[in-house]
């Protein structure tokens, strides 16, 4: 543990936090935290974009996550069968 500690304090990135858990050897944890506003921020813009400044709600996310989803899936199909 101490090992772990002494890494995050030496190389460890600002909001960085030491996990320690029963039966786990201890870890580091990022803040991830700044990734995801940034992700909702182009959320929030497209939605901006094709509903004219509607709030961006959990609804909207979800539609947003699942049109993504399906367009990466649509993407990776047609390279893998343009391959084969």
């Amino acid at each position: 543990m101490a090992e772990c500690f002494l890494k995050l304090v030496k190389t460890g990135r600002n909001g960085e936090a030491m996990v320690v858990m029963k039966n786990f050897p201890p870890f580091i944890y990022g803040d991830y935290s700044l990734t995801m506003v940034k992700a909702l921020a182009i959320g929030a813009k497209l939605t901006e974009m094709f509903l004219g400044g509607a709030v961006f709600n959990t609804k909207h996310q979800t539609v947003l996550l699942i049109s993504l989803s399906a367009l990466v899936f649509m993407v990776l199909y047609s390279l893998v069968s343009l391959l084969f």
